[in-house]
């Protein structure tokens, strides 16, 4: 969490949400892993996705 913070901050306030992927997936959303091995999905609706307060991780 602590890289996901400081990368965000490279363009200004970080703001990072946590996606609920096994959900999705069960639905049906397709998952597509990048050379970095970051997985991706093309569109991730509002009810999967919850807040991370940094302020809490602080």
């Amino acid at each position: 969490m602590d890289t996901l913070a400081k990368v965000s901050i490279w363009y200004g306030h970080a703001v990072i949400f946590l996606a609920n992927g096994m959900a999705m997936y069960q639905r049906g959303f397709s998952f597509y892993c990048w050379q970095n091995g970051v997985w991706l999905v093309d569109y991730a609706p509002s009810q999967y996705l919850n807040l991370i307060n940094l302020e809490k991780l602080s």
